[in-house]
């Protein structure tokens, strides 16, 4: 059963969201989707070696100036 106090790692994340299916053809629609930006901040962690959080707060938050945003 869902609960959404639950507690996921990237990487069950990434294992349950290989197992779903398309609810469409590609470039038909749009959906949200936590499972993709899950696997996103996996690459960027994999490609830039940082942390996802690290790499969000110094490429973003602080240019930008977002005194008041954190990464949680």
């Amino acid at each position: 059963m869902y609960d959404r106090l639950d507690k996921y790692t990237p990487n069950q994340i990434y294992e349950i969201t290989k197992t779903m299916t398309p609810d469409f053809s590609p470039g038909t629609a749009w959906k949200y989707s936590n499972g993709n930006y899950n696997i996103l901040g996996m690459m960027v962690e994999k490609v830039t070696g940082n942390q996802l959080e690290d790499e969000i707060i110094t490429r973003i938050i602080i240019p930008l100036g977002l005194n008041n945003t954190i990464f949680p």
